[in-house]
């Protein structure tokens, strides 16, 4: 069995890769060397993800942390370059973790940067990129109207004057008593026929009836469970090179849902210190870390998850596992 060897020197910490799917995103010094990396402020988003779209006028919760020993002096949130947000005065806190909300007034696509400054001018940022509204919205100028059209009656046609007779009007024979004119027949004239009135029901408007309140919703203040931790078991030793290094677990369960983990791995540097390695933002439930992993060194990692509503769950306990030298 190959030992396992404890590295005497502290491990020089270096920014966390980008993960896949997630919102995550942290710059390099200017030279790109560790020693820039390790001496420049750590910055990463939980919330919202690279992409997320939202409509006009809705208010965007923001979730960020940064990071630096010795704290960080300022931080500046901005949108397409124009400062929407700052913190100062944060003290010493080697984590700064914020809420912070915008509710952008114009659709299109907007960068948003959160930059962390230290008091040594040292600065980091981490950067998502937000739809705003559809591209395809306009606003639509009014209507067209319609011209309505006029109907002009025909004037009636003058009736033709009849001329009037001339001449003589024909004589009509008087009747003798040899041919009297027979009487003319009266017609008695018809009686109308009363028509009985059908009665015609009263129409019954019915009263509404009013809709019962909607309850209202309580929000979601609580985080969620610990995560439950399966793979490596605890004090596993891995063969070297590492096949898969793959960090597994069980999400909890939570009213607004699982929306991200943060898992966060050291590595032991004495029998009793440990020192960071890496932090990642996990959308699922695992996370391979094959091409972080080295031989000969013994790792430590713990896992929480953070909800719908952006509330941080409590953290699993440590796991422990190795990796053999070659």
């Amino acid at each position: 069995m190959n030992r396992l060897i404890i590295p005497a020197a502290i491990v020089v910490l270096v920014p966390a890769a980008a993960v896949l799917g997630t919102a995550l995103v942290v710059t390099r010094g200017g030279d790109g060397s560790p020693a820039a990396a390790a001496a420049e402020p750590r910055v990463w988003i939980d919330h919202p993800l690279d992409g997320a779209r939202y409509e006009v006028g809705e208010t965007v919760p923001l979730r960020w942390h940064a990071s630096r020993a010795g704290g960080v002096a300022r931080v500046e949130l901005r949108a397409n370059d124009e400062t929407i947000a700052e913190e100062q005065d944060l003290g010493e806190e080697a984590i700064v973790s914020r809420r912070t909300t915008w509710t952008p007034g114009a659709a299109g696509e907007y960068t948003v940067e959160v930059i962390a400054h230290a008091a040594d001018g040292a600065r980091g940022s981490a950067s998502v990129v937000l739809i705003i509204g559809d591209e395809a919205d306009a606003t639509p100028g009014p209507a067209p109207e319609t011209p309505s059209a006029s109907v002009t009656a025909p004037a009636p046609s003058p009736e033709p004057s009849r001329p009037l007779a001339t001449g003589t009007p024909p004589r009509v024979p008087t009747p003798t008593a040899t041919s009297p004119l027979p009487p003319s027949p009266t017609r008695p004239a018809p009686s109308p026929t009363a028509v009985p009135a059908t009665p015609v029901p009263p129409t019954s408007t019915p009263s509404a009836t009013p809709a019962p309140p909607s309850p209202t919703a309580t929000p979601d203040t609580q985080g969620p469970p610990a995560p439950v931790q399966t793979e490596p078991s605890n004090g596993a030793e891995l063969a070297c090179p590492p096949d898969d290094v793959i960090l597994r677990w069980t999400p909890p369960s939570d009213p607004s849902g699982i929306q991200s983990h943060t898992v966060q791995v050291e590595t032991k540097v004495t029998a009793t210190t440990w020192a960071e390695f890496k932090t990642y933002v996990v959308l699922g439930a695992s996370k391979n870390m094959t091409a972080d992993a080295a031989c000969g060194v013994i790792y430590r990692w713990r896992v929480r998850a953070w909800d719908g509503a952006l509330n941080a769950g409590s953290w699993s306990g440590w796991r422990e596992f190795g990796i053999e030298l070659p």
